[in-house]
């Protein structure tokens, strides 16, 4: 634990013991003991607070609780844990916020709010219903959040954004004034620093007001920094119901220090700004976004307007590297987009999870590399390629221990990266640590399952009497080991496999170690997948299946993810038929985490594997049941509630969630089978014929950035298909209805049309790098 965590826990806890908490009993991890007494303190903060000081998801559950009649203990927001993130690409950190602006930079600092003086007094954002003022994002290419109102004749718009200077990361509030009258107006607002989040109260127990840079420090960390002087500084206690009043009056005051044993310590920075006729003005208000050792250097920063220009130009950057979507759905446009925006933003966090905070899922290395995986075909090389070099820098140091659960998955997905990556001199830097994950893991095979000895051969027939004293042959059951070995052998076989292709030129002798254990991880998953094939069945209720479906799932995942091929198809759809009958519940996964609860992602993978075995119609209502549940920015929680249809648990915009649609949309446009690429195995029919073509340009692929468009004429439909290297051969799939002698090619030669399949589709050799198929409406 670093020394930060340890300082919040330890916050928590005496602000605990001063309202009679109980402080557990057992050793627990500490973001598990903070969330435990975050919960127990919510219940005593706001059941009796004044709706003022309610965040908006305690109000929204406060609408749904009889306090007369109900003993409420605890308030954990299970109800509506949706936030946006505040970040930029491939950052480090990122805040977060809720839909009205509670924005929390550093967990343990409080949170940013900004309160504004209408004609009717001051207007609360976390009060505002749905027709009230909400923060909203602009566009999904700049990611900047805006909150506007308008007093009189003064227009006041608040802009919060992402910052990077320096090498160091910080979350910009923006106040803009402008004045639309031809004569003078004045308007009052406020900019507080609550201790509170999007999870619930954050104990501040001191606050501190540096006048000279106008700085607040709070828990003695830098929070809040603004660029003029404050007309008055309140530091007060967030539960004096005086507030509104005391901050209203023309008394001047300017407060510098405040304890506060019970952890409401709350600084409101008060500005009265006078606008000329027409004029405009900007305040910017700083926070750093990471725990800060060195108080004195962050004085000497100063923040500046002129830095949302350099974070909107890197996310148009970013945007123009991923090319352009347009789907007959307009909200996938949106979904698409958030989604390579919240993996840019989060995969640092949790590719490096020994530097996680309370708002970072924390990962195995399997699901790790999915969402570098899904990073790298959003469109995010750059950003995986510094992903990859750090990797590489940090587990060659001293500074973490190596894990063997990342041998065989992030060799696999470093060398997939080095596949798609167009850069291949970008990543010769790390060539030394695939070379030192290879031998780590022929090492760890070896020791797990030597080379056997081989044996004389005798006859497998036994005599009448051998087989009456033979002990009966018993079945064995389905346990999760089982399931789990055959997965780990899958990786192990995949990481092989691309190792072989990576190393033969440079690695000779590595490779020919690598191909004596493919064979043996070969025969191995065989006999593994044998006996998963000849085992019986658990019950029904047995707790077993639980943990039985989730293995389940990994491995149709796993298949689909490594592309491996070589198993029993027929018995891969039994798999996947019997899971989703116990665990798809009205398009959502079922699971347990802690109690039931409903994934916002996980039925998207088994939609994955409908794709991956050509059944389009299965797949498309998945994903659309999962669009459902979007937050206002389109963004999913980790868990949903489909009775707030909010967010049921785990981090509020999950990085498995926006990974997970990534590689299903990915799959159901074009994607990589061996040499080929396939084209639209899993879109729905009504694509093909929509009133809104489908377009999409610079879909990453291992044969560089492909383009698809689907049109249509007054007398016949066309599918155009482009790519950047031509691959073996193309697979074209089209409707059903299409008849398919009827298709004309341009740009390839038909080599088969594949009628009978599953979905039926052309097989083309491209002659070149764009590709035609038309046919009459």
């Amino acid at each position: 634990m670093v020394m930060d965590d340890l300082a919040r826990l330890q916050r928590f806890r005496r602000v605990a013991q001063n309202y009679g908490k109980p402080l557990p009993e057992i050793d627990i991890p500490a973001d598990t003991e903070i969330e435990r007494l975050r919960a127990q303190l919510n219940a005593s903060v706001y059941l009796e607070a004044a709706p003022w000081m309610l965040p908006s998801w305690i109000d929204l559950i406060m609408k749904a609780i009889n306090k007369e009649e109900t003993l409420v203990t605890e308030l954990a927001n299970n109800s509506y844990r949706n936030w946006s993130l505040i970040g930029g690409v491939g950052s480090k950190k990122f805040g977060v916020s809720d839909s009205r602006g509670l924005v929390m930079a550093i967990p343990g600092c409080g949170s940013i709010d900004i309160w504004v003086l209408g004609t009717d007094g001051i207007i609360f954002p976390a009060l505002m219903g749905k027709d009230g003022p909400q923060l909203k994002l602009i566009s999904s290419e700049d990611q900047l959040y805006e909150w506007k109102t308008d007093v009189q004749s003064v227009e006041f718009t608040r802009l919060i954004y992402h910052v990077e200077q320096q090498g160091m990361e910080y979350l910009y509030n923006e106040v803009i004034l402008k004045n639309i009258a031809l004569e003078e107006a004045t308007i009052t607002f406020y900019v507080t620093l609550r201790p509170m989040s999007v999870l619930g109260f954050e104990p501040i127990e001191t606050l501190e007001f540096d006048a000279k840079n106008n700085l607040i420090f709070a828990n003695d960390q830098p929070a809040l920094q603004v660029d003029i002087d404050p007309s008055a500084v309140y530091l007060v206690e967030a539960n004096d119901i005086t507030i509104p009043e005391v901050i209203q009056t023309d008394k001047t005051r300017y407060d510098y220090k405040l304890s506060s044993k019970d952890g409401f310590g709350t600084a409101i920075l008060k500005f009265i700004i006078t606008l000329s006729p027409a004029g405009t003005r900007k305040i910017v208000f700083s926070s750093p976004l990471e725990v800060l050792s060195d108080r004195e250097s962050f004085t000497k920063y100063r923040p500046d307007n002129h830095n949302r220009n350099l974070s909107i130009g890197r996310w148009y950057s970013f945007t123009k590297k991923r090319g352009e979507a347009f789907f007959p759905d307009e909200e996938l446009d949106q979904v698409l987009s958030q989604a390579a925006a919240s993996l840019a933003i989060q995969s640092h966090s949790v590719m490096f999870s020994h530097n996680k905070d309370c708002f970072t899922s924390s990962l195995n290395w399997r699901d790790r590399i999915r969402v570098l995986l899904a990073l790298i075909k959003s469109g995010g090389i750059d950003v995986a390629n510094k992903i990859a070099n750090k990797l590489s820098k940090t587990y060659q140091s001293s500074e973490v221990a190596i894990d063997t659960a990342m041998f065989n998955s992030a060799l696999w997905g470093l060398l997939k990266l080095q596949g798609y990556s167009l850069q291949r001199e970008s990543l010769q830097d790390i060539h030394r640590f695939l070379v030192y994950l290879a031998e780590n893991m022929i090492t760890l095979l070896t020791a797990e399952h030597p080379r056997q000895k081989p044996t004389e051969q005798f006859s497998n027939e036994l005599s009448t009497d051998e087989l009456e004293d033979s002990p009966l042959e018993h079945y064995s059951v389905l346990n999760p080991s089982m399931l789990k070995n055959f997965n780990e052998s899958l990786w192990n076989l995949a990481a092989l496999q691309e190792s072989v292709t990576y190393f033969t030129l440079t690695e000779v002798g590595l490779v020919a170690k690598i191909k004596d254990k493919v064979s043996i991880v070969e025969n191995l998953a065989q006999e593994q997948f044998e006996q998963i094939q000849n085992a019986r069945w658990p019950r029904q209720k047995d707790p077993k299946m639980f943990e039985i479906d989730r293995a389940i799932l990994d491995i149709l995942t796993s298949i689909v993810q490594l592309r491996i091929d070589g198993f029993d198809k027929k018995f891969l759809r039994l798999l996947c038929k019997k899971v989703s009958e116990r665990r798809i519940i009205r398009g959502l996964w079922k699971t347990r985490h802690p109690e039931e609860s409903f994934s916002s992602h996980l039925a998207m993978r088994i939609a994955q594997f409908h794709v991956w075995d050509k059944q389009r119609d299965v797949a498309e209502p998945l994903l659309r049941r999962a669009l459902e549940f979007l937050s206002e920015d389109y963004l999913l929680p980790e868990y949903v509630s489909p009775r707030t249809f909010g967010g049921g648990g785990g981090t509020g915009s999950s990085v498995l969630a926006a990974a997970d649609i990534i590689l299903l949309l990915s799959d159901m446009l074009v994607h990589e089978d061996n040499n080929n690429l396939v084209f639209l195995a899993g879109i729905p029919s009504e694509w093909y014929t929509a009133k809104k073509p489908l377009t999409i340009k610079g879909l990453p692929t291992r044969f560089g950035k492909t383009a698809i468009e689907i049109g249509q004429s007054a007398n016949q439909h066309q599918i155009e298909t482009g790519m950047e290297i031509l691959p073996d051969e193309i697979e074209v799939h089209v409707p059903e209805t299409v008849p398919l002698r009827m298709v004309k090619a341009y740009g390839g030669s038909i080599i088969d049309r594949a009628v009978k399949d599953r979905s039926p589709h052309l097989r083309l050799i491209p002659l070149s790098n764009d590709v035609v198929l038309t046919y009459h409406r």
